[in-house]
């Protein structure tokens, strides 16, 4: 009995572990790596948007990555979760239209995503501030 429970444990751990990652954020990832980051002038810049601890930090915000920055509020408007997420060429278009957006909408000097990137500046703000989880407003929603 001692046998079969820990092997019907070790199963189940040996599953949860070869759990694929996220691979539709991932996906993302690669096409933006690659039409901007892998081309930018900036090498030092470059290196650390790709670091493996902040890259999720392009498009969320603080270490629960169901926050979005706002790049990754407009990047959910355009990508939908499923199979739109392994479409490069959709991925690849939305991205080309969200860059030309504002950071602040509402502000018509703001700012572009892509001014930013070229700027070598994280594309939704300040790495400190990205790293931190986003204020609750008392309406429920994170700023």
């Amino acid at each position: 009995m001692r046998r079969v429970c820990f092997l019907a444990t070790a199963i189940v751990l040996f599953i949860l572990a070869a759990g694929r990652p996220a691979a539709a954020t991932m996906s993302m990832y690669k096409v933006y790596a690659k039409e901007y980051i892998d081309v930018h002038p900036d090498p030092e810049y470059a290196a650390a948007v790709k670091k493996a601890n902040v890259r999720c930090l392009l498009c969320h915000q603080g270490k629960k990555r169901k926050n979005c920055n706002a790049l990754g509020v407009e990047m959910a408007k355009f990508v939908k979760k499923g199979e739109d997420c392994k479409d490069v060429e959709k991925i690849s278009a939305s991205l080309k239209t969200i860059l030309v957006m504002r950071v602040d909408p509402k502000d018509e000097n703001s700012e572009t995503f892509a001014d930013r990137i070229a700027a070598s500046k994280w594309p939704a703000g300040e790495l400190e501030d990205l790293k931190k989880e986003p204020v609750e407003t008392s309406s429920g929603a994170a700023e």
